[in-house]
């Protein structure tokens, strides 16, 4: 088969699928003057009264269908029948221990402790001083210790002087409140006692004064010592 033959073939099949496809194409429909539908004659208008009707659809003629096992079974060699196999019997569950109910915590009462309060420790005046209308008081503890203080200075732990007069002393505690008034007395001085201080240098001794008349003596140099 040459090529000739094989364009023509399908030339000739082209021409015919464009004729079936003309064909096929739906035409539409024209309508005349009077309103009247022209359709092509090959169509025909088929009524609904003239359609057959069926009255009937039950095919079982009324009656109802009765199951009935069959007589034999014939698959049976072929398939055997699952052994029936007896259902366990359900596990009983296992009984479940209630715990008691926790009992409340009761927390202890709280007790205010109260903080145990030192008394004022006892005081002993040594003296005081006067100067520029200000006081100056020495006072001595039983322990020993010794405080220089003034009005409204602090000393010890918790004591401070509220006021110093000419005839007493007030000193009060500031954790409780509480007052004492120390007495001046009148034998108390009002001047610091003599103290002899040690300056650490060679102390002057006078020389001796020769009599006069004694023989074989010679006048002594001076030594004194300039500091």
């Amino acid at each position: 088969m040459n090529r000739a033959r094989i364009l023509g073939g399908l030339f000739l099949l082209l021409v015919i699928a464009v004729i079936y496809a003309w064909q096929a194409t739906p035409r539409q429909e024209r309508v005349a003057a009077g309103g009247k539908v022209v359709r092509p004659p090959d169509q025909r208008v088929v009524t609904a009264e003239q359609l057959a009707t069926v009255d009937d659809l039950n095919f079982a003629s009324g009656r109802e269908s009765v199951y009935s096992p069959p007589a034999r079974d014939l698959f049976g060699p072929i398939y055997k029948a699952p052994k029936r196999v007896a259902a366990k019997p359900k596990p009983t569950p296992k009984p479940v221990a209630v715990q008691p109910a926790p009992k409340p915590v009761v927390s202890p009462e709280t007790v205010m402790v109260q903080p145990q309060l030192k008394p004022i420790p006892s005081l002993t005046i040594l003296g005081y001083l006067g100067k520029g209308g200000e006081r100056t008081v020495f006072l001595s503890s039983a322990q020993g210790e010794i405080y220089l203080v003034k009005q409204g200075d602090d000393f010890g732990e918790d004591l401070y002087v509220k006021e110093i007069s000419a005839g007493e002393i007030t000193i009060g505690q500031w954790q409780t409140g509480r007052q004492v008034v120390l007495r001046v007395s009148e034998t108390k001085t009002q001047r610091l006692p003599r103290m002899k201080l040690d300056s650490g240098r060679q102390m002057f001794v006078p020389p001796e004064t020769p009599q006069p008349g004694a023989a074989g003596e010679a006048p002594q140099p001076d030594t004194k010592t300039k500091e």
